[in-house]
Formats: structure tokens, C-alpha cells, sequence
């Protein structure tokens, strides 16, 4: 079990390395970006506080300057809708074509052309790339679970859910139909020499529980 668990282990150790390197240089920049406004505005910048203060446009709820977090929704309705739709469009597909991807091309080639260890850095490198790609202008959510998790730590809008979903539903499309519209031929080649259409060619776009897992263990894993 340890040794067939592994790779998925493998994987999941890529993509935390990978948003976790992203997510350190994205607050280093926010740091670097406060203290310069810090300086401008003649405020203090301390870099020990949880969060950072920076100079308030206006008056916040309770006076004075305003947290890191209040900046940030701030700087978030600088941001128009569309612009932020757009960059979660293309960051959910750049991540979903290129994993798919690195899957299709495993399938096709029996692994001989991408391993295993193959699509499990592809993928962490599908996530590093997407998130790069978009988290200047959308702060890179590219997944509806990380939208409403933020809505509800404040992190962002409700009003802007909808926006970001409906992005990261129409990338994720467009993303798998690239993959499919590349691949093919590739596919239904694979298919022909493998008994048709199985679970196994479906599996470049989506995951699949083992036969013997019943709904109960699978809503829980």
C-alpha cells in the first residue's frame, strides 16, 4: 500500500512545494510593496506585524491606517471584473492544459514518453505556472473551493464568487478541450488497441474511485 501510494504522495508533495514557493514570493512582493508605501506616506513600517500597516486612502471603520487584508480588498475593487475573469480564465487553463496534458501524453505512450514521476511534476509545475500567470491581477484562486474559502475569511467579495467560478468553469473547459483537440487522434488510436473507450482514456480528465469503493468512503476520501 505504501509503495502504490507513493507517487500520489510524490505529487501532492510537488503541488505544496510549488504553491507554497509561489505563495512566500507573492508576500514578499505585498512586503516590499507595503514598506515602500509605508515610506512614502512618512508611516512606520514594521515588518513584525502579522499585518502589515499601510496608509489608509480614508478613514477605515475604526481609524487610522488600515491592515494588510483591508488593503487588499481594496486594491481588489481596483481591479475591474472582467479584468480579473480573464486572468482566472487563463491561469485555470494554462493549469488544466497542462496537466491534462502530461496525462495524455502518459496514456498515449504507455509511459514510455511521460512516467509517472513525469505527471506528478507536470502537474506541480501546471499549478506554479497558472498561478504566476494570473495572481498579479486575480490573486490565483483556480479552483471554486479556494474562491468561497476566501469569501469566507474575508479575503474576498462575495459579488466577485460568481465572477471567479464562472472563470475557472470556462478555462477549465477550454483547457481539456485543447488537450482533446491535440491528442485526439493519439486517443483514439490508444482506444482502438485497448478494447474502445474505457475509464482509462477518461482518466486524462478526470479521476476515477476504484470499483470496489463504495459512495460513502468515496465522499469521505
Amino acid at each position: 500500500a505504501i509503495t502504490a501510494g507513493a507517487p500520489y504522495f510524490f505529487h501532492s508533495f510537488v503541488c505544496a512545494c510549488c504553491v507554497v514557493v509561489v505563495d512566500r514570493a507573492l508576500v514578499f512582493h505585498k512586503m516590499s510593496r507595503t514598506a515602500t508605501d509605508s515610506s512614502v506616506n512618512n508611516v512606520p513600517y514594521d515588518p513584525s506585524l502579522t499585518e502589515p500597516e499601510v496608509a489608509s486612502d480614508g478613514p477605515s471603520p475604526a481609524g487610522g491606517a488600515t491592515t494588510a487584508r483591508q488593503a487588499m480588498r481594496r486594491a481588489e475593487y481596483k481591479v475591474p471584473s472582467w479584468r480579473a475573469f480573464l486572468a482566472e480564465t487563463f491561469g485555470t487553463f494554462l493549469l488544466v492544459a497542462l496537466g491534462c496534458g502530461v496525462n495524455a501524453q502518459n496514456l498515449v505512450s504507455d509511459g514510455k514518453s511521460a512516467g509517472s514521476i513525469d505527471v506528478h511534476i507536470g502537474w506541480g509545475l501546471a499549478v506554479m505556472t497558472g498561478m504566476v500567470a494570473c495572481a498579479g491581477v486575480s490573486g490565483a484562486h483556480l479552483n471554486p473551493a479556494v474562491t468561497v474559502t476566501f469569501a469566507l475569511h474575508r479575503r474576498t467579495t462575495w459579488r466577485r464568487v460568481p465572477v471567479y467560478v464562472g472563470a475557472q468553469f470556462l478555462g477549465a473547459f477550454i483547457g481539456a478541450a485543447t488537450v482533446y483537440g491535440v491528442y485526439a487522434d493519439a486517443i483514439g488510436d490508444w482506444e482502438n488497441n485497448n478494447g474502445g473507450r474505457t475509464v482509462a482514456s477518461a482518466g486524462i480528465f478526470a479521476s476515477f474511485p476504484h470499483p470496489s469503493i463504495g459512495l460513502v468512503t468515496g465522499f469521505f476520501d
